[in-house]
């Protein structure tokens, strides 16, 4: 036993971190144009899945959710959305603005679309209500299809893109 440790402790060791890895990290591909100008499509993108699994998901986290609809092979389509209201939130659209609790959100990080579409809900115990940053053309918790975001579906954080290279940093 201690001559294959000896042999094979460097891959072993390798493999223990990839494990660990896949289970607190992951990279993702952003596919469509409903988080411009944050995340632009083809962006490649870290994910926390930290955040997850301690329940730490906050108001204005970009995440990466399972959605109900499939890809050609069958799989759940993965959203990238913003997290605009977590349980127990008041969610107020009105004339584009959007309203947090009664309070306008100043959102600099849309790209100027209009907010489509007036409506007032309450985010259930355990949902989010999550919105493109491309309101003009994103499919989110406004619409009916997708509603509020159980947090089993949320599979990760992103904090951070790694590609292109010269937007590599922070996302806010």
């Amino acid at each position: 036993m201690k001559k294959i440790w000896q042999d094979f402790k460097y891959e072993i060791f390798a493999i223990m971190i990839g494990i660990i890895l896949m289970n607190i990290t992951g990279i993702s591909v952003v596919l469509g144009s409903s988080m411009n100008p944050t995340l632009i499509n083809h962006d490649i993108v870290l994910m926390d899945k930290i955040s997850v699994k301690t329940n730490h998901i906050e108001h204005g986290d970009i995440v990466v959710l399972k959605s109900q609809f499939k890809t050609k092979i069958g799989t759940s389509k993965r959203f990238v959305k913003r997290v605009i209201g977590i349980s127990g939130d008041k969610i107020t659209i009105i004339k584009g603005n959007v309203y947090l609790n009664d309070n306008i959100m100043e959102e600099s990080y849309i790209n100027g679309d209009y907010t489509f579409g007036d409506m007032e809900v309450i985010v259930p115990n355990n949902k989010f209500f999550v919105m493109g940053d491309n309101r003009g053309d994103s499919l989110d918790s406004r619409d009916a299809s997708v509603g509020f975001v159980d947090i089993s579906d949320i599979e990760a954080v992103v904090p951070f893109r790694l590609y292109p290279f010269d937007h590599f940093g922070k996302v806010d």
